[in-house]
C-alpha cells in the first residue's frame, strides 16, 4: 500500500508504545487508501505535499514525481483556474477555509476536473499545516455538459418548431385569405339556394382553418417563451359587448341561447391585455357553444375583492352540453388533448383552444379551473386581478349605424389613407370610392401627420400602414395621440403581418382596430362602420363616383391573365376595369423595379433592416395584388434577412437565388403582357378630343393643392387623355397624382398637344 509518508526506517527493538503507534499509524494509512478522494497535507515550512495514492488512478502521476517536482500540480492546474485556486490557499494560510473546483491536466494530457476544499488547519509549533481532500468530479462535470448541452439543443428544437409553426401559419393565411375573400365575393353574386349554401361552407370551412393556424401560432409562441401580455386601459361592459358580437351568431346558427350578464359596476376602467382577455373568453364560448347541442351558454363577471387601486374578479361560462367525465379533466388542459378520441370527429378542432386559454390565464397572473358533470355540462372559470384606472384609450363604440344599400354604406365620409406603396393606395382609394367615401393619400407618416396639422379636422378615420420609410406608421399614430392631441381620431392599422403581437403593437400605439393586408372591402366597410359609424349616419348618400371609368367597348382589354398573378385576386381590386388593371399592373412594376437591386446593395453593406424593410413592402404590394408566390418568395427571404443577419451568408444566398428567379419570371410576364396591351389599338372615335372644361377645372385642383377633386377629375378623364396622349403620359400624370407631387402633374398637363 503506497502512501506518501514515509515508513520509520528505524531498527531496534521496539517498545509498546511505539508498536502500537505504528499500528494506529497503518489503520490510519488504510483508512486513507481506502477514500475514492485524494487527501493531501501541506507544510508551510518544509515547503512539500504529502499525498494519498489515490492520486496517481486520478492524474497518473506517481508519488515520487509528484515529490520530486513540488511544482508540478500548481503547473497542471488550467491558465484560467490557477490564479483562483492560488488566492484561496494564499487566505487559507491566514484561517480561512475553502471550497472550490477547478481543471487540472492529467499525465496524458486530458483535462480533468476537481473538487477541492479543506479540511483543517493545524500549528505544530511555528509550522502551518494544512489538510485537504480533493475529489475527482470529471464524470459529474461531463454529465452537467452533456445536460446543458441537450437543454440549449431541446431550445433550439423548440425554437426551430415554433418558427417552422410561425412561417407555415403565414404561409397559410395568404391562400385562406384569397379563399375566404373571395367566396364573400361570390356570395354577394346572385347565385341559386343551393350554390350559395355550398360558398358559405367554405368560407366557414376557411374561417375555421384560419382559427386553427392562429391557434398553433400562439401555441408555438407561448412554447418558445416569445409571446408579451400587454397591459392598455379598457373597460369591461366593451370588452363583452365584443363578445356578444363575436359569438352570438355561432350560438343562433346552433340554436343556443347566449346569455351574457352585463359586467361589473366598476367605476373608469381596468388595466389589462384586451386582446388576451377577449381571446380567453372567446375560446371558452366558443367551446361551450360547440358542445351544447341545446340550452344555453351563460357568461358572467364576479367580484371577488375591490380596492382603489385592483379588482379581483372571476370570469365564468356554463353551458348545458355534452359534460366532461371525471377521468378527462385532469388532461383537459394539455396541448392537442381532448375529452374523448370521438370528440374530434364530431365536433372537430386541434385540442389547443383550453390550453392556449390556461397558458394566457397564466402569464396574465392568473388561474384557472372547470367544474364538469357528464351529461349536465360544463363550468370554465378564471380568475384576475386588474388594476384600476380612472380613464383610458376610447373604447369600441356600443352602437353602429344601421346598414345602408351598397355602395352608399360610407357615403360622407373623409378618410386619410397612408402607405409607402403606390399599388396599395390605388387599392385603398379604389375601395372606398366604390362606397362612397373620400380618400386623400399619404405616402409616410409624417406626410400623414402634415396633413392632419394642415387640415385637422377634415378626416374622419386614417388607415395607417405600420411599415413605411420616413416614419412608420406607429410612430405616427402616436405622434397623432401625444403631439396633435387627437385621442379621439379613429387610426385603423394595416399590415401584411397578421401575429396577434403586431396587432397589439399596433394597439399600443393608439391604434382602434387592426386589418390584415390584403383588405378585403367587406372588412374595411366594417371596420370603418364600427368607428365612425355615428358620424355618417346622417349623411345623405351620394352617388357612387369610382376613381376609374367602368369598362367600355372603347377600352383595350388585356390579353388573359398575368403568369405569376392570381387572376380573381386582380379582378376583384379592379372590378374588371381594363384601364384601371393596366394602371394598377403599370405602378406594381415601376413599385417594385429597382428592388432587388437595392435589396442586394443592402446586404452588401450589412443594411440587414434596410433590405427587411425593402422586402416586407414588396411583399405587401404582392400579397395585395395577388402575386402571391412572389411575396412568398420575398416573405421568405425577409425572415431569413431578419433570422440570420450577416451570420450565415449560405442561407441568404439560398432564399436571395429563389426569390431573384421568381422576381425575374413576373417581372418578364409583367412587361410582355403591358407591351401587347399598349400595341394593341383602341376604339377611340369617340373619345378623339377631352373635355377642355374638366381639363381647366383639373388644373385649378392641382394648382390650389386639392387632391380630392384632382383625383376625382382625373378618373373622369383618364380614358379620353390615354386615348389622345398615350399611355405613358397619362400613366406618369397619374404617379404624379398617387404621390401629390402637383407642380409636376401641372406641368404635364401643360406639355400636352391637347392645351
Amino acid at each position: 500500500m503506497a502512501v506518501s509518508i514515509p515508513p520509520d526506517d528505524s531498527s531496534g527493538e521496539q517498545t509498546g508504545a511505539e508498536q502500537a503507534l505504528r499500528e494506529s499509524e497503518e489503520r490510519y494509512r488504510s483508512l486513507v487508501e481506502s477514500l475514492p478522494d485524494i487527501v493531501y497535507s501541506f507544510s508551510d515550512k518544509r515547503g512539500g505535499v504529502v499525498w494519498s495514492a489515490r492520486v496517481e488512478a486520478v492524474l497518473g502521476y506517481s508519488l515520487a514525481e509528484l515529490q520530486a517536482n513540488p511544482y508540478l500540480w500548481n503547473q497542471s492546474i488550467h491558465p484560467d483556474d490557477r490564479p483562483r485556486v492560488q488566492a484561496v490557499i494564499a487566505a487559507f494560510k491566514q484561517g480561512a477555509h475553502f471550497d472550490l473546483e477547478y481543471r487540472i491536466k492529467d499525465r496524458w494530457g486530458q483535462w480533468r476536473w476537481l473538487h477541492d476544499r479543506s479540511i483543517q488547519r493545524r500549528l505544530v509549533g511555528d509550522e502551518v499545516i494544512l489538510d485537504g481532500l480533493a475529489s475527482d468530479i470529471t464524470e459529474r462535470k461531463q454529465t452537467e455538459r452533456a445536460q446543458v448541452e441537450a437543454k440549449l439543443a431541446a431550445e433550439a428544437a423548440t425554437a426551430a418548431k415554433s418558427d417552422f409553426l410561425a412561417h407555415m401559419s403565414h404561409e397559410l393565411r395568404t391562400p385562406l385569405n384569397a379563399v375566404i375573400g373571395l367566396t364573400q365575393v361570390l356570395e354577394q353574386a346572385n347565385l341559386p339556394l343551393e350554390q350559395r349554401s355550398l360558398v358559405q361552407r367554405i368560407r366557414l370551412a376557411g374561417q375555421a382553418m384560419l382559427q386553427i393556424s392562429n391557434d398553433i401560432l400562439d401555441l408555438a409562441k407561448i412554447e418558445a417563451n416569445q409571446l408579451a401580455i400587454a397591459s392598455r386601459p379598457c373597460t369591461l361592459s366593451g370588452l363583452l359587448q365584443r363578445l356578444e358580437s363575436l359569438q352570438g351568431e355561432a350560438a343562433r346558427a346552433k340554436g343556443v341561447t347566449l346569455e351574457i350578464a352585463p359586467a361589473p359596476a366598476l367605476s373608469g376602467q381596468v388595466l389589462t391585455d384586451p386582446l388576451r382577455l377577449e381571446q380567453i373568453l372567446a375560446n371558452l364560448v366558443s367551446n361551450a357553444i360547440k358542445f351544447t347541442d341545446r340550452g344555453t351558454v351563460r357568461v358572467w363577471t364576479e367580484t371577488l375583492s375591490v380596492s382603489e387601486s385592483s379588482a379581483r374578479l372571476r370570469f365564468v361560462v356554463r353551458d348545458t352540453g355534452i359534460g366532461i367525465a371525471p377521468s378527462a379533466l385532469e388532461q383537459l388542459f394539455t396541448p392537442f388533448i381532448q375529452a374523448d378520441s370521438s370528440i374530434t370527429r364530431r365536433f372537430g378542432g386541434t385540442g389547443l383552444g383550453l390550453s392556449i386559454s390556461k397558458r394566457l390565464v397564466e402569464l396574465m397572473g392568473g388561474t384557472i379551473g372547470v367544474e364538469s358533470c357528464e351529461g349536465q355540462g360544463s363550468t370554465f372559470w378564471f380568475e384576475l386581478i386588474l388594476e384600476r384606472v380612472a380613464s383610458g384609450a376610447p373604447e369600441v363604440p356600443a352602437t353602429v349605424q344601421a346598414p345602408c344599400p351598397r355602395g352608399q354604406r360610407l357615403a360622407g365620409l373623409t378618410v386619410l389613407a397612408v402607405d409607402d406603396n403606390a399599388s396599395n393606395l390605388e387599392v385603398i382609394t379604389r375601395l372606398l370610392a366604390l362606397e362612397g367615401a373620400n380618400a386623400t393619400p399619404a405616402r409616410h407618416g409624417r406626410e400623414a401627420l402634415e396633413q392632419l396639422r394642415a387640415h385637422p379636422w377634415r378626416f374622419d378615420a386614417v388607415l395607417m400602414d405600420v411599415q413605411m420609410p420616413v416614419m412608420d406608421g406607429l410612430s405616427a399614430t402616436r405622434a397623432i395621440r401625444r403631439d396633435l392631441k387627437r385621442p379621439a381620431l379613429p387610426v385603423i392599422a394595416l399590415s401584411a403581418g397578421v401575429l396577434r403581437e403586431e396587432q397589439q403593437r399596433a394597439r399600443e400605439a393608439g391604434c382602434n382596430d387592426f386589418l390584415a393586408k390584403p383588405v378585403e372591402l367587406e372588412h374595411l366597410v366594417e371596420r370603418l362602420l364600427r368607428w365612425v359609424g355615428a358620424r355618417i349616419s346622417g349623411s345623405a348618400p351620394r352617388k357612387h363616383e369610382p376613381d376609374a371609368p367602368a369598362c367600355s367597348e372603347s377600352c383595350s382589354p388585356l390579353t388573359g391573365p398575368v403568369p405569376g398573378i392570381d387572376p380573381e385576386r386582380l379582378a376583384q381590386l379592379t372590378q374588371g376595369d381594363p384601364a384601371f388593371t393596366r394602371r394598377l399592373l403599370c405602378r406594381f412594376l415601376a413599385d417594385i423595379d429597382d428592388i432587388p437591386r437595392l435589396v442586394r446593395a443592402d446586404l452588401a453593406q450589412g443594411a440587414h433592416a434596410s433590405a427587411a424593410a425593402r422586402l416586407h413592402g414588396l411583399r405587401g404590394a404582392a400579397v395585395n395584388l395577388g402575386a402571391l408566390e412572389l411575396a412568398r418568395h420575398a416573405g421568405a427571404l425577409e425572415e431569413a434577412v431578419k433570422a440570420h443577419g450577416p451570420t450565415d451568408d449560405s442561407v441568404l444566398d439560398g432564399h436571395a437565388t429563389r426569390f431573384t428567379a421568381c422576381f425575374e419570371r413576373l417581372h418578364r410576364a409583367l412587361v410582355a403582357h403591358l407591351d401587347t396591351a399598349e400595341s394593341r389599338p383602341a376604339d377611340v372615335t369617340s373619345a378623339a378630343t377631352v373635355d377642355r372644361t374638366k381639363l381647366g377645372k383639373l388644373r385649378a385642383a392641382l394648382a390650389t393643392n386639392r387632391p380630392q377633386p384632382a383625383r376625382r377629375l382625373f378618373a373622369e378623364l383618364e380614358r379620353h387623355l390615354m386615348a389622345v396622349h398615350g399611355e405613358q403620359t397619362t400613366q406618369a400624370l397619374a404617379m404624379a397624382l398617387d404621390g401629390l407631387r402637383f407642380a409636376e402633374a401641372l406641368q404635364l398637363l401643360d406639355e400636352t398637344a391637347e392645351l
